[in-house]
């Protein structure tokens, strides 16, 4: 899919949607942790609602494999 994309904007701008359609936002509890494989799991069965933060570090995490440079 990021492939397809013509430059590194519009790969960064699907990280962030995708990384943004993970979870709901909620701005009080903390997520168990940061890494991103365990949070993806627990988003996908709605077991943690992400706060602003975690949405930060998901697509920190998801963006070197996916080719982007580390943020």
């Amino acid at each position: 899919m990021l492939a397809a994309l013509p430059d590194d904007w519009e790969k960064l701008l699907a990280l962030m949607n995708f990384v943004h359609g993970v979870s709901e936002h909620q701005g009080w509890q903390e997520a168990p942790g940061l890494s991103a494989l365990p949070l993806l799991a627990m988003a996908r069965t709605r077991e943690v609602v992400f706060r602003c933060v975690d949405f930060a570090h998901l697509l920190q995490q998801v963006a070197p494999p996916s080719g982007m440079p580390p943020g």
